[in-house]
């Protein structure tokens, strides 16, 4: 008895969810005005960066969010970690530029 219960207030459940569940049209400006003084297109993007000599791992950290790249083409992840002033060839484990 308890199962045919169920099952009936199942199905009307399902059968009363078209009915109340709707998709409506958006209604309203589709596009955005620019602001008076909004002052973000006007800023310069970050250029500040830092290397992190760590764990046997050097990488480059840019204060923009840019990760391991300084952004134009050079790979900055360099693994094991390499003295720049060694002499030694860096090794990028991340990608290589096709030239």
């Amino acid at each position: 008895m308890n199962k045919i219960k169920y099952l009936s207030v199942l199905m009307t459940f399902f059968l009363a969810l078209p009915y109340v569940i709707e998709a409506r049209n958006f209604v309203g400006a589709t596009t955005q005005k620019p602001v008076e003084g909004d002052f973000r297109a006007n800023c310069i993007g970050s250029v500040a960066q830092k290397d992190l000599d760590i764990n046997n791992v050097r990488c480059l950290l840019r204060a923009g969010g840019d990760m391991w790249w300084d952004g134009v083409n050079n790979a900055r992840y360099i693994v094991p970690n390499v003295d720049p002033a060694s002499g030694e060839l860096e090794v990028s484990s991340l990608f290589g530029l096709l030239y």
